[in-house]
C-alpha cells in the first residue's frame, strides 16, 4: 500500500488564489540495483551475481540502442525513447545541432505498470 502525505502548493496559474493540499507520495526509500537482483535472484534459478551481470549488460544495450535513436520497447514494462528541447529557427535549413538545448530519456509506462495504478491501495500517513 502506497502511503501519501499533504503537501502545499500554489497555483501556478493563479499565484494570488490560497495555496491548496495535494497528496505527495511517501517514499519508502530506494532499491538499489544489487537488492533488485537479489529479488530477481529469489524467484529464478539464477544467482544474485548472474541477475546482476544481465541487467548491466541490459543497461549497457539499452544505451547503445538510444544513442542510436531507437526506441526501446519492453513490451508489458514499457518503452524509452530520447527527446529534444531545442531552440526555435524560422527555417528547416537554419536548424542545427547547436540549436539543441537538452536530450533527455523519456519513460511510458506499458499497460501492465498502468494497470497496476489502476488496483493501487492508498493509506495517508500518520505523524
Amino acid at each position: 500500500m502506497q502511503k501519501f502525505k499533504p503537501g502545499q502548493r500554489h497555483n501556478p496559474l493563479d499565484p494570488q488564489a490560497p495555496n491548496k493540499f495535494y497528496a505527495i507520495p511517501v517514499y519508502m526509500g530506494t532499491m538499489n540495483l544489487k537488492e533488485l537482483s537479489d529479488e530477481v535472484a529469489e524467484k529464478s534459478s539464477l544467482t544474485r551475481g548472474d541477475c546482476y551481470n544481465v541487467i548491466q549488460n541490459f543497461l549497457s544495450s539499452m544505451k547503445k540502442a538510444l544513442e542510436k535513436g531507437y526506441i526501446v520497447k519492453l513490451d508489458d514494462l514499457g518503452s524509452f525513447r530520447t527527446t529534444l528541447n531545442s531552440s526555435g529557427v524560422e527555417t528547416a535549413e537554419e536548424l542545427s545541432s547547436g540549436n539543441i538545448k537538452k536530450a533527455r530519456i523519456r519513460f511510458s509506462p506499458g499497460d501492465e505498470l498502468k494497470g497496476m495504478l489502476v488496483n493501487m491501495k492508498f493509506a495517508k500517513k500518520i505523524g
